[in-house]
């Protein structure tokens, strides 16, 4: 079995997408994901959250309503593509002003886990995902590029 790699960002913004404290964030937005979609290493992502769908990362988060979440879920062929993608490319930009527009938090703000190659993550997954690295460190089920772990190599 062959395994990829689903990456999940989660964290409360400063405001919402639509404030204009956030317009330098939301403008580079539509950029980044067509700079995601046509790279080598993309497999997929999640599109067109519809409202009430992230009740599970709201409660991660410990955040009283949506509008305020950034969400992003993806799926890569590999952790050294992701990793690329993430510090090579103009996304890198995104995280060196990422504390204009999202406060610290103890809590992770991304996760990395392996999946069989074909299968699709899910909101509620990403959520247990990153309850799990917060609750337990990084471990080969939910862990970080600082403590990666590799695919799994034995069938379950």
């Amino acid at each position: 079995m062959n395994y990829v790699l689903a990456q999940a960002n989660a964290a409360i913004m400063k405001g919402s997408l639509n404030d204009p404290s956030m317009q330098s964030m939301a403008s580079q937005i539509p950029d980044i994901n067509t700079l995601a979609e046509r790279d080598p290493g993309f497999i997929w992502r999640i599109k067109n959250v519809p409202p009430g769908s992230l009740a599970s990362i709201k409660n991660y988060l410990r955040l009283e309503s949506e509008d305020r979440i950034f969400f992003n879920l993806s799926v890569w062929r590999s952790l050294e593509t992701l990793k690329r993608f993430t510090y090579e490319t103009a996304h890198k930009g995104l995280l060196r002003e990422k504390h204009s527009w999202v406060p610290a938090s103890e809590r992770a703000n991304y996760v990395l886990w392996w999946l069989p190659e074909g299968d699709i993550p899910t909101i509620n997954e990403a959520a247990s995902k990153f309850t799990e690295l917060d609750s337990r460190g990084p471990t080969e089920r939910a862990f970080t590029f600082r403590s990666p772990y590799p695919p799994p190599t034995i069938e379950d």
